[in-house]
């Protein structure tokens, strides 16, 4: 399976974490199609299903690291970082890595 995610090097930092916080709020899907709402923080990422909060906060800095794995095949490549199932939701989508 191959994956459509630019890379990290086409999608400056910064410019994804204002991606990111301009579609806060909005429905996302992880691979098994389990839709999920976040809320960015600060520096950090609150993640929701079924309107409760997952109680996890993904870092800035997390964040960063998936975006440098980038282009991403396998939710697996995350395994390392903070929900990853929800991490891999976000870096596949286009509304946050156009």
């Amino acid at each position: 399976m191959t994956s459509t995610t630019p890379s990290v090097t086409s999608v400056a930092k910064s410019h994804a974490w204002d991606r990111l916080r301009n579609h806060e709020g909005e429905i996302f899907q992880t691979t098994t199609n389990l839709t999920f709402t976040y809320e960015v923080k600060g520096n950090g990422i609150w993640f929701y299903r079924d309107g409760n909060r997952i109680n996890q906060l993904l870092t800035r800095s997390e964040f960063e690291k998936g975006l440098d794995r980038c282009p991403l095949h396998t939710v697996a490549e995350l395994s390392d970082l903070r929900d990853p199932s929800y991490l891999f939701g976000l870096l596949t989508d286009r509304r946050i890595l156009a």
